[in-house]
């Protein structure tokens, strides 16, 4: 047993050694192209001794080992200042889309290739997140098990956050709700924004969420037998955090996670779990009696439901479970909007994420009406102008045909409003999906690339 466990402290000193090792090869790239951006914009050949110097101390430390650690320590504040300087002021670009701030690699970029290794850069940072959220345990079906006595409700239970789990997406979060009673959704006030390299730092958001995927508390308390492996863990811990902070200036906008970047929503979500597993935590304690509390969240939304509209205190979801889950996000300094919180009762049409379900009437899942019908009409155009359906279209198309068939069938036949088309009374069915594809087909073959491989399953 001792030896077990003794190993379960080497392989958490081990990977987080490892991850220790990434972000130092993370940061030598990340320097080398602060270097050659620096000198692309001011044309200059001399006075980058700074970056040489930090560059070698990273490779000499990787190549090395621990004997360079103190020395790439003392580096990192300098290390940060050379990335968080030339991120801000060269690399991101904004513009207002609806009040909504979008970041973009600066154009100017292009040239030379460098705009090419920032995108691999920031593909390998989003790479290294997902490493990191592998070991997230209570991200699965069998932490929604809180007790024996309600594990018949929780065989199919499905826990997701954000879409760096592999199922994530706003349509599986819909789904994990649709055969509940009563619901609550609540939306964080300016999700993106708010996360701030300050935040970061002041609540160590990220140092709580590694502790949280190398299962921390479970590890410090077998752990009581071996003070210096414990010792160890604790040393690296810090120099991964440290990493981690030195690192980050350079995918941030002005101190904030830019929204539009390919690693935006894994960062997010992985620096947000510390948060979610508080709230899992407080569910937790409702879910017992063969009460079943669910828990999810799609980026900034947070949903909640239950498979029973009271307990024994009265109803399961209300506004101070609302209140309770406000005080956890704002213990880390978030906040939510409350004129967009919704609490939904056993007669009440469900809404989440624009997809209604339930009520008195037990109404089937479908889109909201105004998005149908808005999206069948850009569906005509595309059809009137003869272009093919973009891949943007058919992932709206797959999200539709996921929640209503006969939606979905709506939506693409008005691909051929204006032409020789027959409309089947099945409509919604394979019959007629096949019907459509066989249009398609005979309209032209470029049809048929873009549009087959939705229709084509049965």
């Amino acid at each position: 047993m001792r030896s077990r466990q003794k190993g379960q402290l080497k392989k958490a000193l081990n990977d987080t050694i490892g991850y220790i090792y990434s972000f130092a090869e993370l940061l030598i790239e990340a320097l080398l192209l602060a270097k050659q951006i620096r000198i692309f914009f001011t044309d200059e050949k001399y006075g980058y001794d700074q970056y040489e110097m930090c560059i070698s101390l990273l490779k000499s430390y990787t190549l090395s080992g621990h004997d360079k650690l103190g020395a790439v320590l003392s580096r990192l504040p300098l290390i940060s200042e050379l990335l968080n300087t030339t991120a801000n002021t060269y690399i991101y670009r904004s513009f207002h889309i609806s009040g909504r701030r979008i970041s973009l690699i600066n154009q100017k970029l292009d040239t030379d290739g460098i705009s090419a290794r920032i995108v691999k850069l920031m593909t390998d940072f989003k790479s290294l997140l997902i490493q990191l959220s592998r070991g997230n345990v209570f991200i699965s079906a069998r932490d929604a098990r809180p007790n024996d006595e309600s594990r018949a409700l929780f065989a199919n239970a499905r826990i997701n956050y954000g879409v760096m789990k592999r199922s994530g997406n706003y349509i599986h979060n819909v789904m994990s709700h649709t055969s509940s009673s009563t619901l609550a959704t609540v939306d964080i006030s300016k999700f993106f924004d708010s996360m701030t390299l300050l935040k970061m730092m002041d609540k160590a958001l990220f140092l709580n969420a590694f502790k949280i995927n190398i299962n921390y508390e479970a590890l410090k308390y077998i752990s009581r037998r071996y003070e210096h492996s414990w010792q160890e863990i604790e040393e690296m811990l810090n120099v991964l955090n440290s990493m981690y902070l030195t690192l980050i200036p350079f995918f941030l906008h002005n101190g904030k996670i830019p929204t539009g970047m390919v690693y935006s929503t894994h960062l997010s979500n992985y620096l947000f779990s510390p948060i979610d597993k508080k709230i899992e935590n407080k569910l937790r304690g409702i879910s017992k009696n063969g009460i079943f509390v669910r828990h999810t969240r799609y980026i900034d939304d947070i949903t909640i439901s239950s498979n029973r509209a009271t307990n024994d205190s009265g109803y399961v979801i209300n506004i101070d479970l609302i209140k309770d889950i406000e005080q956890i996000v704002n213990e880390f300094g978030f906040y939510l909007k409350y004129e967009k919180t919704r609490i939904y009762g056993v007669n009440d049409t469900k809404i989440v994420h624009g997809v209604s379900f339930g009520g008195i009437t037990n109404q089937a899942k479908s889109i909201n009406s105004d998005e149908k019908y808005a999206f069948a009409k850009e569906i005509e155009n595309l059809g009137i102008s003869k272009s093919p359906l973009s891949l943007s279209i058919i992932g709206k198309l797959n999200a539709i045909d996921s929640v209503n068939p006969y939606q979905y069938a709506y939506c693409l036949s008005h691909y051929f409003m204006h032409t020789k088309f027959v409309h089947m009374a099945n409509v919604g069915t394979y019959e007629y999906r096949l019907h459509i594809q066989n249009e398609i087909i005979f309209r032209g073959a470029f049809y048929d690339i873009h549009v087959k491989p939705v229709l084509g399953r049965k």
